[in-house]
């Protein structure tokens, strides 16, 4: 993408990737990009760029153990159990480290604050949201907001040891779904395939269930799209989607 810019910096040793438009018009938005369990933030220089390229900020940060910061196996289920969650945890707390250094700076250029994630950045997304009554809207992409629902399903689905991991007592507290009441009805969008293997859709209909409860009134601003056959994958249409959505609600400054 030509017109783009595309600067990487370090944050505490937290590499990230920061893009825009190669433009003086101040941007319509800032976007909070996270990307998925084994991947790192390269991987979705090219998301980013569509959302450049609309009028907005884009911030990729690398997770620990991810990218430039190292690299686990992956596909062994006692790692992934041992630092999936630790993975999350981590992230959503350096997201507040990399907004007071950019704030610091001046190098975040909008107070309109979006977040988004597919699979684990689904997670990490939801949790800052929670944690960060300032941030606007979130699109979450294959991921889940009950993390107590999906660590339990899934340790029951693969006869995983409960005992080994994150403390659940440190899971409830950075939960989404615990912490329900930090919506504070703000919008966010949900989307997810229906035959995804990896992280079950069931999850985010459990939720979607219980907050509608609380947005009672004022659904308009919660939307969950289900896509048809989709296994554990995110799409041009699901991007499009969650780039509309933001558009809709990053209203000029």
């Amino acid at each position: 993408m030509k017109n783009i810019l595309t600067e990487k910096i370090v944050i505490e040793n937290i590499p990230l990737l920061i893009l825009k438009e190669n433009t003086e018009k101040k941007p319509r938005g800032v976007i909070f990009l996270y990307h998925g369990w084994s991947s790192k933030k390269e991987n979705y220089h090219f998301i980013g760029g569509i959302y450049a390229n609309e009028g907005y900020q884009v911030i990729i940060p690398d997770s620990v153990n991810h990218g430039e910061r190292g690299i686990l196996d992956y596909e062994d289920e006692s790692v992934m159990e041992e630092n999936f969650w630790k993975t999350v945890i981590n992230s959503v707390k350096e997201y507040f480290v990399i907004k007071k250094y950019l704030l610091e700076n001046k190098m975040l250029l909008s107070n309109n604050i979006c977040v988004t994630g597919n699979s684990m950045g689904g997670m990490i997304s939801s949790g800052i949201f929670v944690k960060d009554k300032d941030i606007l809207t979130l699109a979450v992409m294959n991921g889940a907001c009950d993390w107590l629902d999906l660590d339990e399903k899934i340790k029951e689905d693969k006869n995983i040891d409960r005992k080994k991991g994150i403390d659940q007592k440190i899971l409830e507290d950075y939960n989404p779904s615990s912490n329900i009441e930090n919506f504070f009805y703000r919008p966010f969008l949900l989307q997810h395939g229906e035959e995804d293997k990896s992280v079950p859709i069931r999850t985010q209909e459990h939720f979607y269930a219980k907050i509608l409860e609380v947005y009672k009134g004022k659904e308009d601003r919660i939307k969950f799209t289900k896509i048809p056959n989709l296994n554990h994958h995110k799409t041009t249409g699901m991007i499009e989607e969650s780039m509309h959505w933001f558009n809709f609600f990053c209203k000029s400054e």
